[in-house]
């Protein structure tokens, strides 16, 4: 490799991207190695330094790069027309796709919805989806993204050709628990759970059967999650769950339910504090275990525990 193909990989991929007209041996981007940081294909570009998603330099550049870790948002066909050609060479990938919330108009993204469309990410070891507005199926075939061992996702998804495979990190939607999804779990060195409204008849059996493990059941671990956003980390084997600070506005309904859920299936859970939450926050925690485990006439926790 040329010292200055060398000295032009060090530049940064905004620059890259500016330098590609300068002349025709600039334009070429195949003889440089592999960009190492993440991808930013965001609307607006300028929140993590990089040029806007619809940016036609922007796009000629992707296409001619090598890269492997790659993060975008999608909200038109567009968008996700173009991330599609990307995907075959991305190991790392998060993604957030949000449909049209306004029933009046049409949601193009929706109305071309391939279930299968992750399917081209070949290469993908790692995944994170969202999918917001939109009521399609999403399908994951094992057989096919065989280097995948990391997902977590929003989404009702559904799961193909499972080979058992150790996976580092699964997480997803409680109310869309399935055999499927009860088989990755197991075989997750670290779980994720999120919920939509409640967690169904299957996760709730999941989980039941995970706590009186006490620590010989995969995953090791289970975060539990709003909008990804860890609010507790379970762990079976010590027998306790660590609440962790949140910020912004509080959905209490859905940390309440989500205590209401520990207490009746992990009475004598030890209940431990993240040393970055304040007592204000240990407090608030508190009042809603408290009130949950009065109801089922247990005994209250206190400011006292770790």
């Amino acid at each position: 490799m040329k010292i200055f193909d060398i000295a032009r990989g060090m530049l940064s991929f905004r620059d890259l991207c500016a330098s590609r007209p300068v002349c025709k041996s600039w334009s070429d981007l195949h003889a440089l190695p592999p960009y190492l940081f993440p991808i930013y294909f965001w609307e607006d570009g300028s929140e993590c330094d990089f040029p806007d998603s619809d940016d036609p330099n922007f796009r000629n550049c992707l296409l001619a790069a090598k890269f492997t870790i790659f993060h975008c948002h999608i909200f038109n066909k567009d968008q996700l027309d173009f991330v599609l050609q990307i995907l075959p060479r991305i190991e790392e990938l998060s993604i957030e796709i949000y449909g049209n919330d306004d029933d009046e108009d049409v949601d193009e993204i929706a109305e071309s919805w391939d279930p299968y469309f992750l399917s081209t990410a070949i290469n993908l070891r790692k995944l994170e989806i969202t999918i917001e507005d939109i009521d399609e199926s999403t399908k994951i075939d094992f057989s096919i993204l065989k280097r995948l061992i990391y997902i977590d996702s929003n989404t009702h998804i559904t799961y193909e050709n499972y080979d058992n495979r150790v996976m580092e990190l699964f997480g997803g939607v409680c109310d869309y628990f399935d055999e499927t999804i009860v088989a990755i779990a197991r075989n997750a060195n670290v779980g994720q759970m999120m919920r939509d409204v409640a967690a169904n008849r299957v996760a709730m059996s999941f989980f039941v059967d995970w706590v009186r493990a006490r620590g010989k059941q995969k995953p090791y671990k289970l975060f539990a999650t709003l909008n990804r956003m860890r609010f507790a980390t379970l762990d079976s084997k010590e027998g306790s769950v660590t609440l962790h600070p949140i910020s912004g506005s509080f959905d209490l309904d859905y940390y309440i339910t989500a205590f209401s859920d520990f207490s009746n299936i992990w009475p004598d859970m030890i209940l431990k504090f993240h040393p970055d939450c304040t007592p204000e926050m240990k407090q608030l925690f508190l009042n809603m275990i408290n009130s949950e485990r009065e109801k089922l006439d247990l005994p209250p926790y206190t400011l006292n525990v770790h």
